[in-house]
């Protein structure tokens, strides 16, 4: 990308600009300051982009209401107006005088931000999950615009991992017959076991429902997808629609989904569909996990099938009767799932899909 002839607007739509501004690494780092270098002309242009781009993350957190966006703009019109030359008039419009381009800029954020929730339609669900609770002086909302994961420790003992640019909303004490969050971003879950009290994380367009476990919920206001995956115990997972909605769609479609570890549901936002699979390096969950034995030595298909089923919690499919003359002999050591079963399909002539959160395998038999 050639950023020479960038100006003000064009910084604050590039992508790889605003990812510098709102997560910097090394690279990024490297990259900007030897432009700046390269091109010290620039560096005012640059520095306003900055700013802007951090009033309206800002501005965004806040939610400014249209109104108030609205008024401050109005002073702000009438002070240019107030102004008796014209050449200085030109330059406040073109944020040129310190005082009145932080205002504007203010002012720019406030707007853009009120556009930007209004016609975001998982921000708008994250606003009206809870608008009804507004009132209610026992809410809380926490905030994570570190760089670093957020710990929040909930009254019935559970445990949420806040991660980076991610909000959750709740009520310091929950209601006796449910427990019930409000996330946008991404946050890791340790739900604390209460069957009378079932856990539910509504994350724009997902509930999701359980009783006690562990699960992390990817739910980014901007994302393409919502994913939720589990590590230990039972989730379900089902779309967030109303009645009508659900009528106009086919039920296959907005069907809720049960998970078990090492599984996670992905909605797709562009298609309305939620779809079940595996997560994309499944843990082992026996423990400790150098006591797994994937070994084997001339060893029935059954029965390596059975070991990794075992040790990953995972369905595998298959004919048993058609494999019943497979045999493996294979050392299989720290490799993930997906690779040993790689070994495992080429050693026996065979190949695997993944379809419905299992490993389904095709065989034409061993001889």
């Amino acid at each position: 990308m050639n950023y020479q002839n960038f100006e003000i607007e064009d910084f604050v739509a590039d992508d790889y600009f605003k990812n510098w501004v709102l997560a910097p690494n090394a690279e990024s780092e490297m990259f900007w300051n030897n432009y700046i270098e390269q091109y010290p002309e620039k560096n005012a242009v640059v520095e306003e982009s900055r700013l802007l781009i951090m009033g309206l993350r800002e501005a965004e957190t806040a939610y400014f209401p249209i109104k108030k966006t609205a008024r401050i703009w109005d002073n702000i019109q009438q002070k240019v107006q107030n102004e008796e030359d014209e050449q200085i008039i030109g330059s406040i419009f073109r944020l040129r005088i310190p005082y009145l381009r932080i205002v504007a800029t203010l002012a720019i954020c406030m707007g853009l931000s009120y556009w930007w929730v209004s016609h975001n339609q998982s921000s708008a669900l994250y606003t009206a999950l809870f608008s009804s609770t507004k009132s209610d002086t026992d809410l809380v909302e926490e905030v994570n615009l570190g760089s670093t994961t957020k710990k929040i420790y909930l009254s019935d003992g559970s445990i949420v991992s806040l991660e980076k640019n991610s909000k959750l909303r709740y009520k310091k004490g929950f209601e006796v017959s449910k427990r019930v969050v409000y996330l946008t971003g991404e946050a890791f879950f340790e739900i604390s076991k209460n069957p009378k009290r079932p856990f539910l994380v509504y994350s724009n367009e997902v509930i999701t429902k359980v009783l006690g476990t562990s699960f992390r919920v990817t739910a980014y206001e901007n994302a393409k997808d919502i994913v939720v995956s589990v590590k230990t115990g039972k989730v379900s997972v089902f779309a967030n629609k109303s009645a009508t909605e659900r009528d106009e769609k086919l039920e296959d479609e907005l069907k809720g989904v049960v998970l078990k570890p090492n599984q996670q549901a992905v909605y797709e936002r562009n298609t309305d569909r939620l779809n079940k699979t595996l997560v994309a390096i499944p843990d082992i969950l026996v423990l400790p996990p150098v006591n797994q034995n994937f070994e084997f030595d001339n060893t029935p298909i059954s029965e390596v099938f059975a070991t990794l089923q075992k040790a990953y919690g995972i369905e595998i499919v298959y004919d048993e009767d058609l494999m019943k003359a497979c045999f493996l002999t294979a050392p299989l050591g720290n490799e993930s799932l997906f690779e040993k079963m790689r070994v495992v399909c080429k050693t026996i002539g065979a190949r695997y899909e993944i379809i419905d959160g299992q490993v389904v395998v095709y065989s034409k038999g061993c001889e």
